[in-house]
């Protein structure tokens, strides 16, 4: 999972996690929803590959 550093910290966060902070205005079960569609996205692409791999 890509990383990106928070802010001026030495933590790193995933990366859709810092995209999410930036959605003004959406109400938390709105960026939730919004995030489990992109992990059932993110689960399914990774499914798709190792099969076409196997």
């Amino acid at each position: 999972m890509k990383t990106v550093p928070f802010g001026t910290t030495d933590t790193e966060v995933p990366n859709v996690v810092a995209g999410m902070m930036r959605i003004a205005g959406d109400s938390d079960e709105q960026i939730r929803a919004r995030y489990t569609r992109w992990q059932n996205c993110a689960r399914a692409s990774a499914g798709a590959s190792r099969a076409t791999r196997s």
